[in-house]
C-alpha cells in the first residue's frame, strides 16, 4: 500500500489544546444540554450570573477524585422531551427508560409519526412533556474490564453515556462500534482524547488539558506505527480497520475544533485523514457488490467505516472545485465509491446511521459530481444528457427503509414522506422512527436540488427548482433541532442548501431557525463555522435568473462553479458539511 503523503502525525488533528482561562461554554440555567451531546448537569445551590462550577461525577470506579472533569451531576443518562421546533422553550427533562417494544412495526398510517404543528404561540410557550421513544444506550458493562485511570474512566463514561447518544437514532452507531475496540490502546486513547476536548470546554483544568494532549500523542504514535507498516496494513484487516479508525477519529477531532484547523491553501487535517481512508479502502476491497453476491460481505464495523468515509468525502466535492477537463481522468474515476454498493439491492436503499441516508442515495449525489465533470468535460457528450435523466428520474422515485423502522415492502407500497406532511400541513415529527424517514427524505430532496443546480443548470427561482425547495422546507420545519431525537443525524447540507438557495422569507427562515437553535446550544459542533462561514457567503453572492435559460443543459451558464469559485476566494478554510 502506498505510504501517506505527508508526515503522518499531520493528518489526523492538532496535537496542542488551547488554553483556557475560562469555561468555553457555561451550562444552561437549568443545567440541560440535549443536542449533540447529551446530559443534566443540576446544580443544588444558585448561582450568581456568570459563575460556572466544578460539579460532581459520579462512576462506580472513582473516590474522591471528583475535581479532575466536568461532569453532568452525574452527567446523567438522561434525554430531553421538547416541541421539536422550539426555539425557546428550555428542555423538560426525563431520565432515559428503554421502551418496551422498541421493535413494533410502523403501521401504514404514518400519523404515528407525525402530529398537527402548534401555532407559532404554541411554540414559544413550555410543552408538555411526550413520551420517550429511543434507541437502547450501549451495556453500562461495556470497558469496566479494561484497566483506566480515575480521570480516563470519566473521560470513558462521557464518550459512553454523554456524547455518543448524540451521534445517532439508529443501530448500529458507528461509534459504539469503536467503543468496542477499547482494548486497543491507541482507540481508546484518540476516543478518550475527543471525549476530553468536550470536558475541557465546561471545565478547564490543566490537568485534563495536560492527560487530552497525553492521549493524543499516544493515539498519533499508534496511527504513525501503523502508517509506517503498509504491509501488515494491506495484509491484516484487523490492522487496516484500526489504521481507519484511528484517522476516523482524529479526524473528527480536527472536524469539531474549528480553532485548530488549517487556513487556505492548506488542506484541512479531516479531509486528508479521510482520504487516507479511501486509500486503504481501495486497497483491501474486496469486490463486494449487490450484483456481486459470491463475494465476500463486509464486517459490521467495515461497513460502518466505509459509509462514514464515503459520506464525507462525497459531501466534501459538493463544494469543490470541479476537476479541469484535460485533468479529468473519467475512466479512472468511474468507478470510485463502488465499495458503498455491498449486500443486497435492498440493502443499498436501507438508511444508514453514519451517514443518514442510504447508500444508494450517497452513490447518487457522488455521479452527479462525476457527470458535472464528464459533461464541463466533453460538452456534445450523449451520456451526460442521458445520466442526468436517469439519475433524477432514480431521485424522484427513491423509497429509503430502515428494519427498525419500517419494511422494504412497506416502504414501496406507500407515499414518499413529503407527501404526508404535504397532505397535512403544518406537522412535525415527534418519534425517532419518524426522524429517521423525514431525515432520509430531507437528503433525497436536497440530492435532487444538487441536480438540478449543479449538473442541469437550473437557478434557484426556476420553477422546477423551486418546488423542490418548497419540499424541503416542509421537511425541515418538521424536524427537531434538540430533545430526545436530535443527533448528529440530522439533515446539515439540505439546511446548508435550504438557506443558500432560499428566494422567500418562508424558506430562509424555515433554515435560519433550524441553524440558529443548534448553534444556539453551549457545545462545540461544526454547525456553528459552517452557519457563519454561509451567511458571509450570502452576503457576497447573488442567484442568478431565469432570464433567457436556454434548452440545451450544455449551453446554460455553469453557475454552481462560480458558486463554489466564490467560496473558496471568500473561506480561509474548507467547509465541512459533515
Amino acid at each position: 500500500m502506498d505510504k501517506c503523503p505527508d508526515a503522518p502525525s499531520s493528518l489526523a488533528s492538532a496535537s496542542q489544546v488551547h488554553e483556557l482561562e475560562r469555561p468555553r461554554y457555561c451550562r444552561p440555567a437549568n443545567g440541560a444540554v440535549n443536542s449533540f451531546v447529551k446530559f443534566n448537569w443540576i446544580s443544588s445551590t444558585p448561582q450568581s450570573a456568570g459563575t460556572f462550577p466544578v460539579p460532581r461525577f459520579h462512576s462506580p470506579l472513582s473516590t474522591d477524585e471528583t475535581q479532575l472533569v466536568a461532569s453532568a451531576g452525574a452527567f446523567s443518562y438522561a434525554l430531553t422531551s421538547v416541541n421539536p421546533l422550539s426555539l425557546t422553550t428550555g428542555p423538560q427533562l426525563t431520565v432515559f427508560t428503554p421502551p418496551a417494544s422498541l421493535d413494533t412495526a410502523l403501521p401504514v398510517d404514518s400519523t404515528v409519526y407525525a402530529t398537527p404543528l402548534p401555532s407559532r404561540s404554541q411554540m414559544i410557550s413550555p410543552q408538555p412533556t411526550m413520551p420517550v421513544e429511543f434507541p437502547k444506550p450501549m451495556p453500562s458493562s461495556l470497558g469496566l474490564y479494561v484497566k483506566m485511570s480515575a480521570i480516563d474512566k470519566k473521560l470513558w463514561d462521557f464518550y459512553m453515556y454523554n456524547w455518543s447518544p448524540g451521534r445517532s437514532i439508529l443501530e448500529p452507531n458507528i461509534w459504539k462500534d469503536f467503543a468496542q475496540m477499547h482494548s486497543n490502546s491507541g482507540i481508546i486513547a484518540a476516543i478518550l482524547s475527543l471525549a476530553g476536548l468536550y470536558v475541557y470546554d465546561y471545565n478547564p483544568q490543566i490537568s485534563i488539558k495536560s492527560r487530552v494532549e497525553a492521549l493524543l500523542a499516544e493515539a498519533k504514535g499508534c496511527l504513525d506505527a501503523l502508517i509506517m507498516d503498509p504491509v501488515r496494513v494491506e495484509t491484516d484487516s484487523n490492522a487496516s480497520d484500526e489504521l481507519m479508525t484511528l484517522f476516523v477519529v482524529l479526524s473528527m477531532q480536527d472536524i469539531v475544533r474549528p480553532e485548530s484547523r488549517r487556513k487556505t491553501p492548506d488542506p484541512p487535517r479531516w479531509l486528508e485523514g479521510f482520504n487516507n481512508c479511501e486509500r486503504i479502502i481501495q486497497r483491501t476491497d474486496q469486490g463486494a457488490r449487490f450484483w456481486n453476491k459470491h463475494k465476500t460481505e463486509p464486517t459490521s464495523l467495515r461497513k460502518s467505516l466505509l459509509v462514514t468515509v464515503g459520506n464525507t468525502l462525497i459531501l466534501s466535492q459538493i463544494l469543490e472545485p470541479l476537476p479541469r477537463p484535460h485533468e479529468f481522468d473519467f475512466k479512472k474515476e468511474e468507478p470510485r465509491f463502488g465499495w458503498l454498493l455491498y449486500g443486497t439491492r435492498e440493502q443499498t436503499y436501507e438508511i444508514h446511521p453514519g451517514c443518514g441516508f442510504s447508500r444508494k442515495l450517497l452513490h447518487v449525489i457522488r455521479q452527479i459530481t462525476f457527470w458535472s465533470a464528464r459533461l464541463q468535460q466533453e460538452r456534445e457528450s450523449p451520456m451526460a444528457q442521458a445520466m442526468t435523466k436517469a439519475l433524477y428520474g432514480e431521485l424522484n422515485k427513491m423509497k429509503q427503509w430502515a428494519p427498525d423502522v419500517q419494511e422494504w415492502e412497506l416502504a414501496n407500497a406507500i407515499p414518499m414522506p413529503v407527501d404526508h406532511l404535504k397532505n397535512r400541513p403544518g406537522s412535525q415529527v415527534n418519534t425517532w422512527k419518524g426522524v429517521a424517514l423525514f431525515t432520509a427524505e430531507a437528503w433525497r430532496i436536497a440530492a435532487m436540488i444538487y441536480l438540478q443546480c449543479r449538473l442541469m443548470r437550473l437557478p434557484p427561482k426556476h420553477a422546477d427548482v423551486m418546488s423542490n425547495l418548497q419540499d424541503l422546507c416542509l421537511c425541515i420545519r418538521a424536524m427537531p433541532t434538540q430533545g430526545n431525537y436530535f443527533t448528529a443525524q440530522a439533515p446539515l447540507f439540505p439546511v446548508f442548501l435550504l438557506w443558500l438557495l432560499a428566494s422567500t422569507e418562508d424558506h430562509r427562515s424555515a433554515a435560519d431557525d433550524w441553524f440558529q437553535a443548534v448553534v444556539n446550544a453551549p457545545m462545540r459542533s461544526s454547525v456553528r463555522p459552517l452557519f457563519e462561514g454561509l451567511k458571509r457567503i450570502r452576503e457576497h453572492w447573488t442567484p442568478p435568473t431565469c432570464d433567457h435559460l436556454p434548452p440545451a443543459i450544455r449551453n446554460r451558464q455553469a453557475w454552481w462553479e462560480s458558486l463554489v469559485k466564490k467560496i473558496l476566494e471568500q473561506q480561509d478554510e474548507r467547509f465541512c458539511l459533515t
